[in-house]
């Protein structure tokens, strides 16, 4: 029996049409039946099934596309901007690669340090072609961005001063620490100081092997960044 059949019967509520019903019976019939029902359907929701038959599963069909992965990846990456203002690293391969002499020129030029605009300006190749062979390393995964990019995350502060403790003694070194508040993360901090973002890595490693700051946020990034630089 359904929790509805079962609501009509807890709820007591029993109507009977006539056999000929006429225009007026039926309208007053209409509350009568819809506070039935909705009795039938709170008693239902109440008290739900106790057992449930489940019905055999259908196998679906295993998903297939057209296109490879690497395919997929190269079509991603052309269709995407350039990552310019992004830091750029080496990849790691387990097999030999031969690059063409364009390719091996802008390649030479990134060290992690430099960001991608600046390596193919200092490539000293075409534009178009500085950026098609940029797409060609990021598709193989010759190049990918470096640490660098976690200083979005990273928010330090400066510890409490000791006895020991020795500033600085380069002036840039001593702006950049002067902002470090411990709510700001590092790379707002670059923009602020107009600090290339690879000197602030440089600046922000320093400073935290030199036990000089402490990390607010973003431990695991400074990690990486540190084996990095």
């Amino acid at each position: 029996m359904s929790g509805v059949a079962r609501g009509r019967r807890r709820g007591g509520l029993k109507f009977r049409a006539p056999c000929a019903p006429s225009i007026s019976n039926t309208i007053n019939l209409t509350e009568p039946l819809r506070l039935q029902a909705r009795l039938g359907l709170a008693f239902a929701l109440k008290h739900p099934p106790e057992r449930y038959t489940l019905q055999p599963a259908r196998l679906l069909p295993e998903p297939t596309a057209g296109i490879s992965g690497p395919d997929l990846l190269q079509a991603l990456v052309m269709g995407e901007p350039l990552p310019l203002d992004t830091v750029f690293c080496l990849g790691q391969t387990a097999v030999p690669v031969t690059l063409s002499p364009d390719q091996w020129r802008l390649l030479r030029w990134v060290n992690g340090r430099r960001t991608l605009a600046r390596a193919m300006e200092t490539s000293g190749l075409e534009p178009d072609n500085a950026q098609q062979m940029a797409r060609q390393l990021m598709t193989s995964g010759l190049v990918h961005p470096s640490a660098v990019v976690g200083l979005r995350l990273i928010v330090v502060r400066l510890k409490p001063a000791s006895s020991l403790y020795q500033p600085p003694s380069s002036i840039r070194a001593n702006l950049f620490l002067r902002h470090l508040d411990g709510v700001r993360d590092v790379w707002t901090i670059a923009e602020t100081l107009k600090f290339p973002t690879e000197e602030a890595a440089t600046l922000l490693v320093a400073l935290h092997r030199d036990n000089v700051v402490e990390v607010v946020r973003g431990t695991q990034e400074l990690a990486r960044l540190d084996e990095e630089f």
